[in-house]
């Protein structure tokens, strides 16, 4: 269609739609003949989006505990058939956010507001390779980042698992195998040993540093012996203490022992600090709550400084001592 020829009236088209979806006809979307990449994208950031056909299927997203990274779950959903079937002509050309508010206005044109907002808060990020600000907010109020460089979160964000959870779902579950550590962005979590509650846990808490801290103190007394003499007490900590539950729908990033050696143990030993610190003390305080594998670990870990460990943390493996 020339510039001088007028649109198509999509407000008709879409009221056309929505009579065409109950009775199961395909829908009809506005098609424009290629122009400027100026004209394409003045038109994508004036021109309401009409879901198309694709779209009235309902969305197939995993599991509620979704272990995918956001890219990989946007591009297995139905949201991604909105996208697909989108007439956008110069889509490379066109921003991220246009592209977004498209997807989330043929989303509520159907009425799908559950998709809308699991297309919000799982795509935002990896769709301009942005960190969302409540992310943001949720990092640099966690203790494990105090300090930190700024340009260490990015690398976090995208090297980590973002996962969601229901209300009264488990996160964890004590007496697992963990190598892993969790940082919630959104939501609201307890923490029960034995069934007793010993903690809550909000927006910019943390929790399984001991996971991280015990498993890489675990292997590293494997390669150098001298250094802790005997480092079996830390095997119970290789296993969940504690079940942690989610109070309401929570959101979470999963940071695992490889994420933590492949990106900081030599290039960010201030987080290795930071982990070291926090799962001492949360060893200790899981041996004054009663737990036995913690009670025997703190004999074990008393008198090694957190700094004198991160030496030997981001050692090169193999290399020469």
């Amino acid at each position: 269609m020339g510039c001088g020829k007028s649109k198509p009236d999509v407000s008709i088209l879409a009221t056309e739609n929505a009579e065409k979806i109950q009775r199961a006809e395909p829908a009809s979307v506005p098609v424009d003949e290629p122009a400027s990449t100026a004209q394409n994208v003045e038109k994508c950031e004036a021109a309401p989006a009409v879901p198309p056909a694709a779209a009235r299927r309902p969305p197939t997203f995993p599991g509620s505990s979704l272990e995918s990274k956001p890219s990989q779950i946007f591009e297995a959903s139905a949201v991604f058939e909105v996208v697909s079937a989108l007439k956008l002509h110069a889509a490379e050309c066109i921003q991220s956010s246009v592209l977004r508010r498209k997807c989330m206005l043929a989303l509520k044109d159907l009425g799908l507001t559950s998709a809308v907002y699991f297309f919000e808060t799982n795509t935002k990020e990896s769709l301009d390779g942005s960190i969302s600000p409540r992310t943001v907010e949720a990092l640099y109020k966690c203790e494990v980042f105090k300090n930190v460089p700024p340009d260490v979160l990015p690398a976090v964000v995208n090297n980590s698992r973002r996962k969601h959870y229901k209300a009264g779902e488990r996160v964890v579950v004590a007496g697992e195998r963990s190598e892993s550590m969790f940082i919630v962005c959104s939501g609201h979590l307890v923490c029960e040993v034995n069934g007793v509650e010993r903690r809550v846990l909000y927006s910019g808490e943390s929790f399984g540093e001991v996971a991280v801290f015990a498993y890489r103190t675990w292997n590293l007394n494997k390669e150098h012996a001298e250094l802790l003499g005997n480092a079996a007490a830390l095997e119970g900590l290789l296993r969940r203490t504690a079940d942690v539950t989610c109070v309401e729908a929570s959101v979470l990033l999963e940071i695992t022992v490889q994420d933590i050696e492949a990106l900081f143990f030599t290039s960010c030993p201030r987080l290795v600090y930071n982990i070291w610190h926090i799962g001492t003390r949360q060893v200790r305080q899981a041996a004054s709550e009663g737990s036995a594998e913690a009670q025997a670990a703190v004999a074990t870990v008393e008198g090694l400084h957190p700094l004198q460990a991160a030496g030997w943390l981001y050692r090169v493996p193999g290399a020469a001592v």
